[in-house]
């Protein structure tokens, strides 16, 4: 016997933000300070699919949304202007608060019964993380910048490395 299943979904992501804050000067580094918010918020359809019989997956709408708020702040040496080989270093330091969601979760079974229902859970979202961040960047021929930056996360229960290399024009 052979059976195939098919089936089709939708999801919808929304997401936003804002950040607040301030430049100044302290000796030869020029400080950014600032506040933000941010916010998420992903729909999914249900999802049902057919050809299965009893083996059918079908998956409940769901909705997932984050409120994030957070301080930081950004040094990088006041020769930013990135002259002809000059490497200059950049340093950031983070903190964020998720305000809402913790831990998405999906409701979903197998063929038309209600009593053969399960809950999916996704990874939870930290309550709180912390972020750090250093690089370098240097000016190529007063057109380009070439920079390399590496970020530390950690939250509860997890963390993130992030090696970034860029060229800008």
């Amino acid at each position: 016997m052979s059976r195939v299943a098919r089936g089709d979904g939708h999801a919808i992501e929304l997401g936003g933000g804002t950040d607040i804050g301030f430049v100044t000067r302290a000796a030869n580094w020029i400080v950014q300070p600032a506040l933000t918010v941010e916010g998420v918020r992903v729909s999914r359809a249900a999802f049902s699919e057919a050809g299965a019989d009893t083996l059918n997956l079908n998956v409940d709408a769901s909705v997932l949304n984050s409120l994030t708020a957070g301080a930081g702040i950004d040094v990088r040496h006041a020769s930013a202007r990135t002259r002809n080989g000059l490497w200059t270093p950049t340093f950031g330091l983070r903190y964020a608060r998720e305000l809402m969601a913790l831990l998405p979760q999906v409701s979903a079974r197998l063929g038309d019964g209600a009593s053969d229902s399960f809950d999916v859970k996704g990874l939870p979202l930290s309550r709180h993380s912390v972020t750090a961040n250093a690089g370098l960047s240097a000016g190529i021929n007063g057109r380009m910048t070439l920079s390399a930056d590496y970020q530390f996360e950690r939250g509860s229960g997890e963390q993130r490395h992030l090696l970034s290399i860029g060229l800008g024009f």
